[in-house]
Protein backbone atom coordinates (compact mmCIF):
# COMPACT_ATOMS: atom_id res chain seq x y z
CA UNK A 1 0.00 0.00 0.00
CA UNK A 2 2.02 3.51 -1.42
CA UNK A 3 -0.87 5.36 0.28
CA UNK A 4 -2.12 3.55 3.31
CA UNK A 5 -5.66 2.85 2.87
CA UNK A 6 -6.02 4.82 -0.51
CA UNK A 7 -3.82 3.01 -2.52
CA UNK A 8 -2.93 -0.37 -3.00
CA UNK A 9 -0.62 -2.68 -5.92
CA UNK A 10 -0.94 -6.35 -6.73
CA UNK A 11 0.21 -8.87 -8.73
CA UNK A 12 -0.48 -13.03 -8.71
CA UNK A 13 0.79 -16.07 -11.12
CA UNK A 14 -1.02 -18.91 -11.50
CA UNK A 15 -0.18 -22.32 -13.04
CA UNK A 16 -3.34 -24.34 -14.07
CA UNK A 17 -4.42 -27.38 -16.19
CA UNK A 18 -7.33 -29.09 -17.60
CA UNK A 19 -7.58 -32.36 -18.26
CA UNK A 20 -8.62 -33.91 -21.76
CA UNK A 21 -10.46 -36.61 -22.52
CA UNK A 22 -9.18 -39.47 -24.76
CA UNK A 23 -9.56 -39.00 -28.68
CA UNK A 24 -10.23 -41.88 -31.37
CA UNK A 25 -7.76 -41.29 -34.03
CA UNK A 26 -7.08 -44.18 -36.97
CA UNK A 27 -4.13 -44.32 -39.42
CA UNK A 28 -4.13 -42.10 -42.58
CA UNK A 29 -6.26 -44.44 -44.73
CA UNK A 30 -9.04 -45.22 -41.47
CA UNK A 31 -7.29 -48.15 -40.62
CA UNK A 32 -6.19 -49.44 -36.85
CA UNK A 33 -8.92 -47.69 -35.09
CA UNK A 34 -7.63 -46.56 -31.60
CA UNK A 35 -8.06 -44.29 -28.72
CA UNK A 36 -5.30 -42.05 -28.08
CA UNK A 37 -4.48 -40.29 -24.53
CA UNK A 38 -3.82 -36.83 -24.19
CA UNK A 39 -1.85 -34.99 -22.38
CA UNK A 40 -3.53 -31.76 -19.91
CA UNK A 41 -3.40 -28.23 -21.50
CA UNK A 42 -1.65 -26.24 -19.75
CA UNK A 43 -2.06 -22.25 -18.68
CA UNK A 44 0.45 -20.02 -16.82
CA UNK A 45 -1.32 -16.46 -16.04
CA UNK A 46 0.54 -13.72 -14.39
CA UNK A 47 -1.62 -10.16 -13.14
CA UNK A 48 -0.69 -6.95 -11.91
CA UNK A 49 -2.58 -3.72 -11.33
CA UNK A 50 -3.43 -1.14 -8.48
CA UNK A 51 -6.84 -0.53 -6.42
CA UNK A 52 -7.75 3.25 -4.74
CA UNK A 53 -9.94 4.37 -2.87
CA UNK A 54 -10.65 8.54 -3.08
CA UNK A 55 -13.16 11.44 -1.85
CA UNK A 56 -13.51 9.69 1.65
CA UNK A 57 -13.67 6.35 0.16
CA UNK A 58 -16.94 7.32 -1.74
CA UNK A 59 -15.03 6.13 -5.27
CA UNK A 60 -12.90 3.07 -5.29
CA UNK A 61 -11.42 1.79 -8.78
CA UNK A 62 -9.26 -1.03 -10.07
CA UNK A 63 -7.50 -0.94 -13.17
CA UNK A 64 -5.55 -4.34 -13.93
CA UNK A 65 -3.23 -5.95 -16.52
CA UNK A 66 -2.72 -9.90 -17.20
CA UNK A 67 -1.29 -12.19 -19.58
CA UNK A 68 -2.26 -15.93 -20.06
CA UNK A 69 -0.61 -18.45 -22.40
CA UNK A 70 -2.33 -21.54 -22.65
CA UNK A 71 -0.26 -24.67 -24.10
CA UNK A 72 -0.46 -28.13 -25.23
CA UNK A 73 -3.72 -27.85 -27.13
CA UNK A 74 -4.82 -30.45 -29.55
CA UNK A 75 -3.97 -30.02 -33.04
CA UNK A 76 -4.85 -32.17 -36.34
CA UNK A 77 -1.85 -34.08 -37.42
CA UNK A 78 -0.71 -32.52 -40.65
CA UNK A 79 0.57 -36.03 -41.60
CA UNK A 80 -2.76 -37.89 -40.72
CA UNK A 81 -6.20 -36.26 -40.94
CA UNK A 82 -6.90 -39.11 -38.68
CA UNK A 83 -4.94 -38.35 -35.95
CA UNK A 84 -4.25 -35.51 -33.27
CA UNK A 85 -1.37 -34.05 -32.20
CA UNK A 86 -0.74 -31.40 -29.20
CA UNK A 87 1.50 -28.31 -29.48
CA UNK A 88 -0.94 -25.52 -29.76
CA UNK A 89 -0.27 -22.30 -28.46
CA UNK A 90 -2.91 -19.53 -27.84
CA UNK A 91 -1.95 -15.61 -26.22
CA UNK A 92 -4.73 -14.40 -24.12
CA UNK A 93 -3.78 -10.15 -22.70
CA UNK A 94 -5.53 -7.50 -21.59
CA UNK A 95 -6.67 -4.76 -19.24
CA UNK A 96 -9.71 -4.40 -16.96
CA UNK A 97 -11.25 -1.51 -15.60
CA UNK A 98 -14.00 -1.30 -13.03
CA UNK A 99 -15.56 1.58 -10.49
CA UNK A 100 -17.20 2.06 -7.83
CA UNK A 101 -19.09 5.16 -6.66
CA UNK A 102 -21.06 6.49 -4.40
CA UNK A 103 -20.68 10.17 -4.87
CA UNK A 104 -24.20 11.43 -3.15
CA UNK A 105 -26.71 9.65 -0.71
CA UNK A 106 -29.01 7.23 -2.41
CA UNK A 107 -27.12 7.39 -6.02
CA UNK A 108 -24.80 4.03 -6.87
CA UNK A 109 -22.49 3.32 -9.73
CA UNK A 110 -21.19 1.04 -11.20
CA UNK A 111 -18.99 -0.03 -14.08
CA UNK A 112 -16.51 -2.12 -16.22
CA UNK A 113 -14.06 -2.21 -19.38
CA UNK A 114 -12.29 -4.72 -20.78
CA UNK A 115 -9.68 -5.16 -23.64
CA UNK A 116 -8.90 -7.89 -24.80
CA UNK A 117 -6.07 -9.29 -27.54
CA UNK A 118 -6.23 -12.82 -27.93
CA UNK A 119 -4.05 -14.89 -31.05
CA UNK A 120 -3.11 -18.26 -31.96
CA UNK A 121 0.62 -18.65 -32.21
CA UNK A 122 1.30 -21.81 -32.44
CA UNK A 123 -1.00 -24.32 -34.85
CA UNK A 124 -0.71 -25.96 -37.81
CA UNK A 125 -1.36 -23.37 -40.53
CA UNK A 126 -3.58 -26.30 -42.42
CA UNK A 127 -6.09 -25.70 -39.69
CA UNK A 128 -6.41 -21.92 -40.54
CA UNK A 129 -6.09 -20.34 -37.28
CA UNK A 130 -2.64 -19.79 -36.70
CA UNK A 131 -1.99 -15.31 -36.23
CA UNK A 132 -5.85 -14.98 -35.49
CA UNK A 133 -8.02 -14.40 -33.13
CA UNK A 134 -9.90 -17.47 -31.79
CA UNK A 135 -13.61 -17.63 -32.72
CA UNK A 136 -13.89 -18.66 -28.83
CA UNK A 137 -12.50 -15.26 -27.39
CA UNK A 138 -15.41 -12.71 -28.18
CA UNK A 139 -15.60 -9.59 -28.55
CA UNK A 140 -12.22 -7.65 -27.90
CA UNK A 141 -13.38 -4.24 -25.99
CA UNK A 142 -16.52 -4.63 -23.76
CA UNK A 143 -18.37 -2.07 -21.04
CA UNK A 144 -21.11 -2.55 -19.11
CA UNK A 145 -21.89 0.05 -16.79
CA UNK A 146 -25.50 0.47 -13.90
CA UNK A 147 -26.29 3.36 -12.39
CA UNK A 148 -29.40 3.72 -9.96
CA UNK A 149 -30.91 6.45 -7.24
CA UNK A 150 -32.91 5.76 -4.33
CA UNK A 151 -34.84 9.06 -2.93
CA UNK A 152 -32.89 9.17 0.87
CA UNK A 153 -35.47 10.52 2.86
CA UNK A 154 -38.94 11.89 2.72
CA UNK A 155 -42.13 9.71 2.48
CA UNK A 156 -40.78 8.85 -0.93
CA UNK A 157 -37.76 6.79 0.93
CA UNK A 158 -37.22 3.70 -1.04
CA UNK A 159 -38.44 5.25 -4.70
CA UNK A 160 -35.46 4.93 -7.33
CA UNK A 161 -34.67 4.12 -10.78
CA UNK A 162 -31.93 2.52 -12.63
CA UNK A 163 -30.39 2.98 -15.78
CA UNK A 164 -27.74 1.34 -17.36
CA UNK A 165 -26.55 -0.95 -20.49
CA UNK A 166 -24.13 -3.31 -22.29
CA UNK A 167 -21.72 -2.44 -25.06
CA UNK A 168 -19.71 -4.61 -26.82
CA UNK A 169 -17.06 -4.19 -30.23
CA UNK A 170 -17.34 -6.64 -33.08
CA UNK A 171 -17.23 -10.45 -32.76
CA UNK A 172 -15.62 -12.86 -34.97
CA UNK A 173 -17.72 -15.89 -35.08
CA UNK A 174 -15.96 -17.38 -37.73
CA UNK A 175 -12.32 -16.37 -38.32
CA UNK A 176 -10.11 -18.91 -40.35
CA UNK A 177 -7.62 -18.54 -43.24
CA UNK A 178 -9.35 -21.33 -45.03
CA UNK A 179 -13.03 -20.27 -44.85
CA UNK A 180 -12.75 -16.69 -43.97
CA UNK A 181 -13.77 -14.38 -41.74
CA UNK A 182 -17.71 -13.29 -40.88
CA UNK A 183 -17.88 -10.95 -38.05
CA UNK A 184 -21.30 -9.90 -35.81
CA UNK A 185 -21.78 -5.86 -35.58
CA UNK A 186 -20.97 -4.07 -32.50
CA UNK A 187 -24.07 -3.55 -30.29
CA UNK A 188 -25.35 -1.52 -28.00
CA UNK A 189 -27.95 -2.60 -25.16
CA UNK A 190 -29.85 -0.56 -22.47
CA UNK A 191 -31.70 -1.31 -20.08
CA UNK A 192 -34.11 0.54 -17.14
CA UNK A 193 -35.79 -0.03 -14.38
CA UNK A 194 -38.11 1.85 -11.17
CA UNK A 195 -38.64 0.36 -8.21
CA UNK A 196 -39.66 0.49 -4.37
CA UNK A 197 -37.41 -0.80 -1.16
CA UNK A 198 -38.78 -1.05 2.00
CA UNK A 199 -37.04 -3.40 5.01
CA UNK A 200 -39.25 -6.01 4.74
CA UNK A 201 -40.35 -5.98 0.55
CA UNK A 202 -39.35 -4.45 -2.89
CA UNK A 203 -40.80 -4.11 -6.14
CA UNK A 204 -39.03 -3.46 -9.27
CA UNK A 205 -40.27 -3.15 -13.05
CA UNK A 206 -37.62 -3.08 -15.15
CA UNK A 207 -37.05 -2.82 -19.08
CA UNK A 208 -34.35 -5.03 -20.79
CA UNK A 209 -32.98 -3.88 -24.44
CA UNK A 210 -34.95 -0.91 -24.09
CA UNK A 211 -34.10 0.47 -27.36
CA UNK A 212 -35.31 -3.05 -28.89
CA UNK A 213 -32.24 -3.08 -30.69
CA UNK A 214 -31.20 -6.09 -32.89
CA UNK A 215 -27.97 -7.91 -32.17
CA UNK A 216 -26.68 -11.74 -32.26
CA UNK A 217 -23.62 -13.37 -30.55
CA UNK A 218 -22.22 -16.67 -31.23
CA UNK A 219 -19.88 -19.17 -31.46
CA UNK A 220 -19.23 -20.40 -35.29
CA UNK A 221 -23.24 -19.52 -35.18
CA UNK A 222 -25.43 -16.78 -35.31
CA UNK A 223 -27.65 -16.24 -31.98
CA UNK A 224 -30.47 -13.89 -31.89
CA UNK A 225 -30.56 -12.23 -28.59
CA UNK A 226 -33.55 -10.78 -26.40
CA UNK A 227 -35.18 -7.94 -28.32
CA UNK A 228 -37.63 -5.42 -25.57
CA UNK A 229 -38.78 -7.33 -22.59
CA UNK A 230 -40.66 -5.87 -19.71
CA UNK A 231 -40.90 -8.17 -16.37
CA UNK A 232 -42.41 -7.22 -12.58
CA UNK A 233 -40.32 -8.37 -9.75
CA UNK A 234 -41.52 -8.97 -6.05
CA UNK A 235 -40.01 -9.99 -2.89
CA UNK A 236 -40.59 -10.19 0.62
CA UNK A 237 -38.07 -10.89 3.48
CA UNK A 238 -39.44 -13.12 6.66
Amino acid sequence: QPIKDKLSVFGNYMNGFVNLAPQEVADADGSNVRMETLDPEQANQYEFGVKSKFWQDKISATVSYYNILVSNKVMTDPTNINGVIQGGEVLSQGVEFSLVANPVKGLNIVAGFSYNETEVIEDDPANGYLGLRPESAGPAQMINFWASYAIPGSKLKGLGVGFGGNVASEHYTMNREVIGTFALPAYEVFNAAIFYQQPNYSVTVKVDNLLNTKYYTGWSTITPMQLRSASLKFAYKF
